[in-house]
Parts: C-alpha cells; sequence; structure tokens
C-alpha cells in the first residue's frame, strides 16, 4: 500500500479524532518506522507524539542510540497478529485498566509505567482488596441523612486533604469496618476510642460498612452499627 503523506502527517491526522489511539506498528521490522533513513522524516513521526510503539522483536535489539532516544517514555507494545500458527499466542502485552473499554485502553497508555507490561505475566491480583466504603457518622453523612459511600480505585489510592476534611474519619472508618483494631499503639487506640464513641465520631443511628473482593470477586460486607450506645 503507498501512502500520500509522511507518518508525522498520518499521526496528526489520527490525533484529531477523540475515539482513536494512533500506534506505529512493527517499528523494528521491515517497513518499520525506525527503517527509514531520512533522519528529517524519522524525527519528524515521533514529534507527532504517536500514541505507542508495536515492537515486533526483542527491545533489546534496538541499539542504534537515536532509535532508543527516539521510543524512550513511549509505551511498548505487541501486537496478537501471527504468521504462522506456531507462533499464535507467544507475543503478549497486558495492560491494567480500570475498565475494559476504549477509555480504560487511553488512560493505560497514558500510564504505561503502571499500565503496560511487555512480554511479563500479570502480576498477580491480592487476595483481599478494598473496594467501596459506605459509612455514617456523627459529621459525615449524605445531604438526605443516608450513609455517604466512597468507591475506591483499583488503581493507587490517596487520600488528600486540608486539616478537618475527613481524611481520618475515612482511614478510622476502614480501620472499623475492617476489624483492623487490635495491636495499635496507645494514640491510636486513644484516636479509635473517640471516633466511635457516641456524641463524638459516632451517633445512635452510625454505621459503618465495608465491601471488599477476596481471591478475585467480591465475597461480601462488613458492617458495624450503634446497638445501645456501643459501637459493635
Amino acid at each position: 500500500m503507498v501512502l500520500r503523506n509522511g507518518v508525522a502527517s498520518i499521526v496528526s491526522s489520527i490525533k484529531q479524532y477523540a475515539n482513536a489511539v494512533c500506534v506505529l506498528a512493527h517499528i523494528d521490522a521491515a517497513k518499520g518506522v525506525l527503517s527509514v533513513t531520512n533522519q528529517t522524516e524519522l524525527t519528524d513521526a515521533f514529534e507527532a507524539k504517536p500514541g505507542g510503539v508495536e515492537i515486533r522483536f526483542d527491545l533489546s535489539d534496538i541499539t542504534d542510540g537515536t532509535h532508543k532516544r527516539l521510543i524512550e517514555g513511549l509505551p511498548k507494545l505487541r501486537g496478537s497478529d501471527a504468521h504462522h500458527p506456531d507462533n499464535a499466542g507467544l507475543r503478549t502485552c497486558w495492560l491494567k485498566m480500570s475498565e475494559l473499554n476504549f477509555d480504560g485502553l487511553k488512560s493505560a497508555l497514558l500510564d504505561h509505567e503502571n499500565c503496560v507490561l511487555l512480554d511479563s505475566l500479570p502480576p498477580s491480583e491480592p487476595s483481599l482488596q478494598l473496594r467501596k466504603l459506605k459509612l455514617k457518622t456523627r459529621i459525615c453523612r449524605s445531604e438526605d441523612g443516608q450513609p455517604a459511600e466512597l468507591e475506591f480505585s483499583p488503581f493507587y489510592n490517596a487520600i488528600i486533604g486540608s486539616r478537618g476534611s475527613g481524611k481520618s474519619t475515612i482511614i478510622e472508618s476502614i480501620r472499623l469496618g475492617m476489624r483492623k483494631v487490635n495491636e495499635l499503639s496507645p494514640k491510636l487506640d486513644e484516636t479509635l476510642e473517640r471516633f466511635k464513641s457516641i456524641g463524638k465520631g459516632m451517633s445512635e443511628d452510625s454505621e459503618i460498612e465495608c465491601t471488599y473482593r477476596k481471591d478475585g470477586s467480591c465475597k461480601g460486607q462488613l458492617k458495624l452499627e450503634t446497638v445501645l450506645g456501643g459501637f459493635l
């Protein structure tokens, strides 16, 4: 197939569409972009900022200093196509996505250092993962008085906020909901006791519910409620 435009122009044209990702195919194989001898054309192709590059052979075989510099910082991917039955399924590339859709793919490529694995086995999933926290404390509840819900990302979670914004409320609620209340330091014991006390951190109708994922599937919920003035 003969193209009317150069690689840089094609990459730029593809990037005009929100629902499109441009991946330079088999860059290290015959007719791949790294075989371009015109240095200006080669540099322009990567300055157009493609979404990723497909590696056909071993990444370590790319030894040219200019080539290594051009692909540095770009997602390295494998194509699933095979030109012989014996090669089917040999090339793998694992992507970590919050949702299995196009937006998930784009997010994975943007965070490829953490979300793309080339020629590696996928990391094992944690045996226990907190998926959602539902809580109703003395000062933390929805506008209609129902429990507030907080869903956690399968990626890294961080709690950021100013003093009094609720960081400790979330942490102590998780600690209570997941029954992680033993062998704490004296200072944490004091904080937790104050948090779960009626009239301080809790009210008579308070509740905490943790939904967790165990061994690959959501197994259930741990729920705490105030009963007879205590938090059980």
